[in-house]
């Protein structure tokens, strides 16, 4: 089968085959048979069949950060730290996406590195109705004499997977680096 997208089937014995397009379009479908005892025996190529791949319905969920500041005070025992914001999570995809995570992580450069970024705060994302957002906060106190001037705070959205989403390479969104 030449499946119209520069991919082609290995010869098969069954007359079904199935193909799952990776973007959507329209895409021009043709065979060929050849004798199973001779093969090198081929028939020529057939009409062009025009099939059309659509998307699934799925949600897809990203974010953005409204703000995010640090507030450290001076206190007899040391500096002591506190960052609060809110991000805003959005499903941009069609349809409605069920509750999941998000995660808050500290991270010394602009990258989410699983295991080495420091885990702050976990919260429910919630049922996110397709073409709406919802406001979830970040209020997290530093251990004494810790500031995180300089550092990124990234929010990991649906952070276990368990939403399938259209895009997966949108859920990290990053804040930084802190004043």
């Amino acid at each position: 089968m030449d499946w119209g997208d520069g991919t082609y089937s290995e010869w098969a014995a069954s007359t079904n085959a199935s193909k799952a397009w990776l973007a959507n379009g329209t895409y021009t479908v043709r065979a060929k048979a050849r004798c199973a005892i001779h093969t090198s025996i081929e028939s020529d190529w057939s009409e062009p069949l025009l099939v059309t791949a659509t998307p699934v319905p799925l949600p897809d969920l990203t974010g953005q950060w409204t703000s995010l500041v640090q507030a450290c005070r001076s206190t007899k025992s040391g500096l002591k730290c506190k960052i609060s914001g809110k991000l805003s999570i959005q499903n941009v995809g069609t349809v409605n996406a069920p509750s999941s995570f998000v995660r808050f992580y500290r991270s010394d450069d602009e990258v989410y590195n699983e295991g080495a970024d420091s885990f702050l705060k976990q919260v429910a994302t919630g049922t996110i109705k397709v073409g709406k957002s919802k406001s979830k906060t970040l209020s997290y106190s530093f251990p004494l004499r810790e500031t995180v001037t300089g550092d990124y705070i990234i929010a990991v959205i649906d952070a276990d997977n368990t939403v399938e989403e259209a895009d997966e390479g949108n859920n990290y969104i990053v804040f930084g680096p802190i004043p």
